[in-house]
């Protein structure tokens, strides 16, 4: 499964493509994210900011979307814009 980080995601994260395979247990975002920050702690307070949004194949999804049969997963912060 393909690992994404876009906007300011991408100073913690980095900018490359992670290639990782979920451990047992990890089956819906919610689960993701807590074991992403298991991993990275400081990557733990990024995703879990107001408006951190989960893509899953190109669909945005909320916290219970399971994972099973996901490519790729993206993690995107609010935009703002002027």
């Amino acid at each position: 499964m393909r690992l994404q980080f876009f906007g300011r995601l991408t100073d913690i994260a980095g900018r490359a493509p992670r290639e990782v395979i979920l451990p047992e247990g990890v089956e819906d975002v919610a689960a993701l994210r807590h074991w992403l920050g298991e991993c990275e702690s400081e990557l733990a307070v990024a995703l879990a900011s107001p408006g951190v949004r989960a893509v899953v194949d190109d669909a945005i999804v909320d916290e219970a979307h399971l994972l099973s049969g996901a490519r790729e997963i993206a993690f995107i912060p609010p935009v703002s814009g002027g």
